[in-house]
């Protein structure tokens, strides 16, 4: 899985996610076992996925 979506330093990100990621917690557990699948390399990380779940809200898809 991709830790970082876009070029930040890691002290940065963290925070980002500290203070802006709203995740379920079955999502963060999903993502963890996720990230164990040799496949992993699909998954997003988990403020891109915010951020598109914002988008399909917003577009009312």
């Amino acid at each position: 899985m991709g830790k970082i979506s876009f070029g930040l330093d890691s002290q940065v990100y963290e925070y980002l996610l500290a203070v802006s990621l709203r995740e379920a917690e079955i999502l963060t557990k999903l993502r963890q076992e996720t990230d164990l699948h040799h496949a992993k390399i699909m998954q997003i990380s988990p403020d891109q996925g915010q951020f598109m779940a914002f988008l399909i809200n917003l577009l009312q898809a």
